[in-house]
């Protein structure tokens, strides 16, 4: 079974944060809750990208120098 990466995680985290929001946006009216939750997810994605980018820049760095 292959390993999910520190990225594919937190996009997964986010995702359930932006579900969550949207459940309470739906139902409980409660648009400050809904309002953290996305704040959540956001910086979920945003670690994700700075994970994916990292890993990125050393495969390019390797490639370079080999």
């Amino acid at each position: 079974m292959p390993q999910t990466s520190d990225a594919e995680y937190l996009i997964a985290k986010a995702e359930q944060c932006f579900r969550l929001a949207q459940h309470l946006r739906g139902e409980h009216s409660s648009a400050e809750a809904a309002a953290e939750l996305d704040s959540i997810a956001n910086e979920f994605l945003a670690r994700a990208v700075e994970i994916d980018t990292d890993r990125d820049r050393a495969d390019t760095r390797k490639a370079r120098d080999a």
